[in-house]
Parts: C-alpha cells; sequence; structure tokens
C-alpha cells in the first residue's frame, strides 16, 4: 500500500486523521463491495476518502459522523429516529462554522 496524502485534525479535542486513497488501497482497507467515496473508522478516528473524492460537502458529512462519534451516543438506549434526527440537528448547529472552517482547512492541507 502507498503511503497515503494524509493530515490530522481535531474533533471535539480528539486527534482524527484524514487521509486520501488511492481506489486499490481503499479497496484493501474497506472492502472490495465498499464503493462509497469516504468511510470513516470511528474507534482508530480516521476518515478515508477514495482520491479524486475529496469536495467541501462530503468533508463535512464524515466529519457529521466523526463529530456524533465523539458525543458519546453509543450510551444511548432506546433512540427513536425523532432523537436521532434532533441529536444530528444539535450537533450541525452547535458545530455549523467549526464544520466550515475545518473542512475547509482539511481540503487545503490535502489539495
Amino acid at each position: 500500500m502507498a503511503k497515503p496524502k494524509e493530515v490530522t485534525i481535531k474533533v471535539k479535542g480528539s486527534s482524527w486523521k484524514v487521509e486520501i486513497l488511492s481506489d486499490k488501497d481503499f479497496d484493501q482497507k474497506h472492502g472490495k463491495g465498499h464503493r462509497k467515496s469516504a468511510a470513516v473508522t470511528s474507534s482508530a478516528r480516521v476518515i478515508s476518502f477514495r482520491k479524486g473524492e475529496l469536495t467541501f460537502i462530503s468533508v463535512i458529512h464524515e466529519l457529521v459522523h466523526a463529530f456524533v462519534f465523539e458525543s458519546h451516543t453509543e450510551t444511548m438506549i432506546d433512540v427513536t429516529p425523532d432523537d436521532r434526527e434532533e441529536l444530528c440537528a444539535s450537533i450541525i448547529s452547535k458545530n455549523f462554522f467549526i464544520l466550515g472552517s475545518l473542512a475547509s482547512e482539511t481540503i487545503q492541507s490535502l489539495s
């Protein structure tokens, strides 16, 4: 596997690695059947993008996954769809400007 282009960012105080992988390396890491443009490995705090798939919207989308993980929602039980929607709305609204600036910085660092 070739060394990926990567940057380390902070999400709610935790270090996360953001990397760009070739299709071959992405498939090796996330499975050949994984045809998405990006993947989050929360337990390792890694966000992987396929080469050519790094866009402002895709970075924000993956950052929301990271923010949800860092909000420690795994302890929530009996969560309804309305609860999940409220959680996502709260995370996005409370971190709106951070998400945008972090996405911009990440793209600039990896470009």
